[in-house]
């Protein structure tokens, strides 16, 4: 998860202004989201987990939103000339969490409009979510 967290914050600073905005968000979910289209509970019956990196940044072309996530893929060849990178960061993140037994999904309106990438991973009834050590 860390990994995958990593991979996704580092897209969104490439990819928003210095002045945007990029947020994280957690949260549990019991029932599944309509607009998905697929069970936010695990086999076990266990709810998912799902964090949320949205940002403010160039946004997706809403064409592209399932492409983004295959190996190699950029949504332009410049992008690889001015913000670096392989196009392998969200492929790996796919099957991360695939193999986690979850979901990762992106949102965007479209150029300029920023970008939502959504994750699920199954929570265990005994899992802890949140540790914090001062």
């Amino acid at each position: 998860m860390v990994e995958v967290l990593t991979k996704l914050l580092d897209n969104a600073c490439k990819f928003t202004e210095p002045g945007g905005k990029i947020t994280i968000q957690a949260q549990i979910n019991e029932t599944q989201p309509e607009s998905i289209g697929f069970v936010t509970k695990n086999r076990h019956g266990n709810p998912m987990l799902e964090l949320i990196v949205a940002d403010t940044g160039r946004g997706i072309e809403p064409s592209q939103l399932d492409a983004i996530f295959e190996s190699f893929y950029q949504e332009e060849d410049s992008l690889r000339r001015t913000v670096g990178g392989t196009g392998l960061g969200l492929a790996i993140c796919r099957q991360i969490i695939k193999g986690m037994g979850g979901k990762i999904w992106a949102k965007s309106e479209g150029k300029n409009q920023g970008s939502q990438f959504h994750f699920t991973i199954p929570l265990e009834s005994s899992q802890t979510l949140l540790t914090v050590d001062y």
